[in-house]
């Protein structure tokens, strides 16, 4: 059978001085200079800093945001050599270290996280860009197509947030004006809406704007409180399961509310409420593939805008095909994958 698989990995970067990137698993903010780490908490007036302890300047500067392992690397050039620093999560804490160069094996502990697992999300987005992940030119094509699997990715890493009513002013609005366009099933309302909240919601790498802190003109309501931006980078990952695969009492609904403007692309182990894994593909805005991985026993039906699929089981006793119709019922079987593909309009 089939197998749907993503190549490209999300590993963004800048060689600007000063960037600011959203530490991965936490509610901090590292701004990365060659020779200082400042680290901001989103929800608090919390901050600190570190001057590195080498000489001279560090040339070819780079920062990376890797959002394969939930972690910020730069490196450079330095007069004692070649110089790669780590900030991330260890053991309960956020550690900068040194990886390679003449400090390697020197680390500082900068803050204390609370109690929780580390966990690397499995789920995955391509929506068929390739362009270089350097920040500034994916800031000047603000591609909603090449932005959104980055946001979704940061999403997945989100620490857990109280339930709290979602704000209304600022970069919110944006976000409520999604919500809205998928609710009334209106795409290009959607993509436009989408297009103006990436310009106004993130600046540097991905790093969540509650406010339009560069006065664009966009927004006319009020400004949100600067403490929600943890929210506005969580959100990703839920409105992009309504735009893309959602799930409701009737069953699975692939590629719900598709702007035209995202013509093609493909999605791994998604994860449904009941636990169960999804991976999907779409051409020309039409769902091509789908494979089902149930997590337990239970029925459901698939819906969406198709006449038929062909339904193709992996059983012991060989692979068994039926034909499936919009909103049917069919049983799912936990270790027993189901390919969907064949979809006729």
């Amino acid at each position: 059978m089939f197998e749907l698989k993503i190549a490209s990995r999300l590993r963004p970067f800048s060689h600007q001085p000063g960037v600011e990137m959203p530490l991965p698993g936490t509610l901090f903010v590292a701004r990365l200079f060659p020779k200082r780490v400042e680290l901001r908490s989103l929800v608090s007036s919390e901050s600190i800093s570190v001057d590195l302890p080498f000489t001279g300047a560090l040339r070819d500067f780079t920062a990376q945001l890797d959002l394969e392992r939930g972690r910020i690397l730069f490196w450079g050039e330095s007069s004692e050599g070649y110089l790669r620093f780590l900030l991330g999560r260890e053991r309960g804490e956020i550690v900068l270290r040194c990886e390679k160069g003449p400090l390697k094996g020197r680390s500082w502990q900068l803050a204390s996280l609370p109690p929780g697992e580390r966990t690397i999300p499995r789920a995955r987005l391509c929506l068929g860009e390739h362009h270089l992940q350097d920040g500034q030119l994916m800031q000047r094509r603000l591609d909603p197509k090449e932005l959104l699997p980055f946001w979704h990715r940061l999403a997945l890493f989100s620490p857990p947030l109280a339930e709290v009513a979602m704000p209304t002013g600022g970069s919110f609005s944006l976000l409520k004006r999604c919500y809205e366009a998928i609710e009334r099933d209106e795409r290009d309302a959607l993509y436009e809406a989408l297009s103006s909240l990436l310009r106004v919601g993130f600046s540097g790498l991905f790093c969540p704007e509650p406010s339009d802190r560069l006065f664009q003109g966009i927004l006319d309501e009020s400004a949100a409180d600067a403490s929600a931006a943890p929210q506005l980078l969580a959100a990703g990952s839920h409105l992009l399961s309504k735009m893309l695969l959602d799930e409701t009492e009737k069953g699975i609904h692939p590629l719900p509310c598709l702007p035209r403007q995202i013509p093609s692309g493909r999605a791994r182990l998604w994860q449904l409420r009941q636990g169960h894994l999804v991976d999907f593909e779409w051409r020309q805005t039409e769902l091509r593939r789908m494979i089902i991985h149930p997590a337990l026993a239970t029925t459901t039906a698939l819906l969406g805008r198709f006449a038929s699929c062909r339904l193709t089981r992996l059983t012991p006793t060989g692979p068994q095909e039926e034909t499936l119709l919009p909103s049917q019922s069919f049983a799912l079987t936990s270790g027993e994958p189901l390919y969907l593909d064949r979809f006729q309009k």
